[in-house]
Parts: C-alpha cells; structure tokens; sequence
C-alpha cells in the first residue's frame, strides 16, 4: 500500500516539474532586436543629432510598452557619426558586422548617407535617413529611404515665394559646398525661368566658415531683389547678421536647415523677418502646441523639433513593416512594404510614398522670425 502511494506521489511530482518546465519555456522572453542609430551627436550638427536620439528612444519606449516587434523588445545601438561621411561608413561596418540588427535609423547628409548605404545594402539592412533629402539616395538604392521631402519638391519654395510674394525678379544665392547644398542650389537654378527670375550673382562657402562679408558685398553689388541661403543653421544666422549689419534690407529666404533656435540666438535681433518654409505646421499652430505638449509630458524631452518626428516616425513605420511581413528575414518584402505606405499615421502629419518610393508630401507652411520666434507667416505678420 505504502509501496503503491508512493509511485503515486512520485508521478504527481514529475508530472507537476514537467508542467512547470513547460509553463518556463512559454514564459521565457524573445530575443531583444536591434534598431541601428547613426547620428551625429557631435561636431556641428550636434543639435540634429540630439533630436535624432530622442525621437528613436521615444518611439522605441512606445514600442517596448506595446510589447515590441513581433514580441520582440526593441534596444537602439547609437553610434556618433560626427556628421562626417567617413565616420558614418565605420558605423555602418560595425552595424553589418552586430547580431540582431534589423534596420537602421540616419545616417544625416547625403554624403554620409552615400558613404553608408552599400555597406548596410551588401548586409541585407535597410537604411532610412531622418534628415537627407536626395531623391537619388533612394530610386538608385533598394534598400534606402529619406522621411524629408525630396529636394525636388522643396527647391521651389524659395522661386515661387520670391516671386508671387515679394515680386522679384532678380535673387542671390549663397550655399554651403557639400553635396546638399549644390544639390539644392542647381535644383533651383533649372526652374528659376519658370518664377520670371534671374540668378545675378551663385557663391558658396565651406561648412565651417564663419566670415561672410565679402561674398555678401559681392552679392549685393549686383543688386539682388532677395537672397537665397541654401545653408545650415550657423552659417545661415552668421549670413544673415552680417548682411543686416552691413546695412542691407534685401529680404532674405532660408532653407528649414535654418530653423532652429541656435539660428534666433546667433542671429539675435538681425534675424527679425527671416522667411523659412517648414514641412510641419509652425510652432504656433494648434496640432504643433498639442503634440508638443503630449511629447514633453510623455517622455520628458525639452523641445518637439522637425527631426524628433521624422526619428520617430521612421521608427514606427520600421514596426509597421516588419509586422506586415511578419518576420526579419524577408528583407525585400520589409522594404516593399516601406515602399508603398500610404496613409500611415505619423505622430504629426499621415505619411505616403509614390511611385518612386519618396515622400509624397507637397504640402509646406511659410514661417518668419517675429519676436526671436519661429511662427506662422501668416500670424507672424
């Protein structure tokens, strides 16, 4: 009888450790996976960087509380590029060569992201820039995508506001000499014809620079109408102060490289009147205070800028993706799927690519410097 209860109790046990064995293998969590983050957290354009990071760790906090991936949580490996295209080529061999990576968030320009996308490319991971805008980045590059609109969509702004709005016929152009600013200097030049306008006088300068005056007089010597400033943000408030320090009113347009507040601080009073185009509605807009509001109070950041939502869109189309193929491996099926989003609602604006795989937003806000603040053109008048 004792022999009898015995074996009895013996296989309840085993029984219970082989549930118990079983109910541990379902618990156990997936494998984290990894979301590449090339961005350049130093140098100068650290500040994009800055909003690179916190748009990716935002979008993959959401993402981790929803449950990840495919059940899989989501970790970010960052690397700092420098904003330098050499940089950018090592950080794309150190992603290549890491297990678990899945895609990659940046790099910025489009030489980094030129110098990085063959290496991501011949290791199957698609690259998605949050800043690079052109097109060619993409239609001759499977694996790469751009979230800005194409310089062929936004080289326009400047002709047509120069035209139908200040009714000019004569523009200067000043550039920054890397592969951006040429690129979007030369996209203007082709359709100048098209406004009535006549570029008098083209210079260009180096990233870095940080005197301008004797290409300002060069300029304003051919009696321009309005100045065109196809730079970045340090450049672009340098320019400009010295221009209106030289004493000259031209009016003067800035790409949306511009629009951030080191541009109000350096330019300081010199940068009243300004005129920017923005592909987000303006800081002063109802949706833009809104959203600004919920991200402070969601994730604690300081500010919502341009490059916060495009990280962290680029982030959750990267999930909508993969979960529409339903795996990581299907790299081209990823990448089809990226290719033809149409409608995806992003933290701010819907999201939609053509037939080119691009951006198709042709959408864009005027904005002005009034008060040392970006606004609406129309209330900032």
């Amino acid at each position: 009888m004792r022999s009898s209860t015995g074996k009895i109790i013996a296989m309840a046990l085993i029984a219970v450790f082989a549930f118990s064995l079983v109910l541990s293998g379902c618990a156990k969590p997936k494998e984290e996976v990894i979301l590449g983050l090339i961005a350049p957290l130093t140098g100068s354009k650290a500040d994009q960087g800055r909003q690179f990071k916190e748009g990716a760790e935002a979008a993959v906090k959401v993402i981790n509380e929803e449950g990840g991936i495919l059940g899989h949580p989501v970790r970010l490996e960052i690397i700092d590029d420098e904003g330098r295209p050499e940089n950018a080529a090592n950080a794309a061999s150190r992603l290549a060569a890491m297990d678990g990576v899945i895609a990659v968030v940046g790099p910025s320009s489009t030489a980094s992201v030129s110098a990085a996308a063959p290496i991501l490319q011949d290791a199957g991971l698609i690259l998605w820039s949050p800043a690079a805008s052109t097109g060619s980045l993409v239609t001759e590059n499977q694996l790469v995508y751009i979230i800005a609109n194409p310089i062929s969509v936004y080289a326009k702004y400047m002709p047509a506001y120069a035209q139908e709005t200040l009714g000019a016929t004569k523009v200067a152009i000043i550039n920054v000499s890397d592969d951006w600013g040429r690129n979007v200097t030369n996209a203007q030049l082709e359709i100048l014809d098209d406004y009535g306008l006549e570029a008098v006088e083209v210079t260009s300068y180096t990233q870095g620079d940080r005197e301008f005056r004797s290409q300002i007089t060069a300029m304003m010597a051919e009696n321009p109408d309005v100045l065109f400033l196809n730079c970045h943000y340090t450049e672009g408030a340098l320019i400009t102060k010295q221009t209106r320090d030289l004493g000259y009113d031209v009016p003067i347009l800035v790409q949306a490289t511009c629009v951030y507040p080191q541009f109000l601080e350096i330019a300081g009073e010199q940068g009243e009147g300004v005129v920017s185009f923005d592909s987000y509605p303006p800081s002063d807009s109802a949706i833009r205070q809104e959203k600004t509001a919920w991200w402070k109070e969601t994730f604690g950041y300081a500010d919502f800028e341009t490059y916060h939502i495009n990280s962290y869109d680029i982030v959750m189309m990267y999930k909508y993706a993969f979960e529409e193929v339903g795996n990581f491996d299907d790299v081209e099926a990823v990448a089809e799927v990226i290719g033809n989003i149409s409608g995806f609602q992003g933290i701010l604006v819907e999201r939609t690519h053509d037939e080119n795989r691009l951006p198709a937003s042709d959408v864009f806000y005027p904005i002005v410097v009034r008060d040392g603040a970006w606004v609406s053109l129309e209330t900032g008048q």
